[in-house]
């Protein structure tokens, strides 16, 4: 293989992953499962990945099904309960399919609350992905408590292994 040649391969790579339609849909309260989405947001970006950003108030369907990869990301709140927007939204796509589409998951929480269940937002995010037919990418992100000391360290690094499971089916 010539220099040419693999020079087009690796183009042929860049634009292919440009042109993955890429959804992250969060709920948040606090603003705090928003600020790592919107991390989140940028780091895929910088690694090439174009993305959409979509609140869970303005989520459709469409947002979980039109799409080759997809991120969740809720808080916790109570007692390792699902923040409400989120839940409300996966009852009202309880019968979605996801055909082995693969879903990454963001859980949020703060052991101040509950020490048992503070981040069983992750929990209840990946059970609704593999009942409905999806396939976890990677470790889900949890995030405990206020997550600006985490957004360069934590969330960069688990991004950049996000990278590789988009990249590598």
């Amino acid at each position: 293989m010539d220099k040419w040649e693999k020079n087009f391969i690796v183009l042929s790579a860049f634009f292919n992953v440009k042109s993955m339609k890429i959804n992250i849909i969060y709920s948040s309260r606090s603003g705090n499962t928003e600020i790592v989405c919107e991390k989140v947001h940028y780091e895929l970006e910088d690694l090439n990945f174009g993305n959409n950003l979509i609140k869970v108030e303005r989520a459709k369907r469409e947002d979980l099904e039109d799409c080759d990869f997809l991120i969740l990301a809720a808080p916790t709140y109570g007692h390792g309960q699902l923040e409400i927007l989120m839940e409300s939204f996966l009852k009202m796509n309880q019968d979605i399919d996801f055909k082995e589409k693969k879903v990454a998951v963001i859980g949020m929480g703060d052991a101040r609350f509950d020490d048992d269940y503070h981040i069983e937002s992750a929990r209840i995010l990946m059970r609704f992905v593999t009942t409905h037919n999806g396939k976890l990418a990677g470790v889900p992100l949890a995030i405990t408590r206020t997550p600006m000391p985490h957004l360069e360290g934590v969330v960069k690094n688990w991004c950049g292994k996000l990278g590789g499971v988009i990249r590598n089916p």
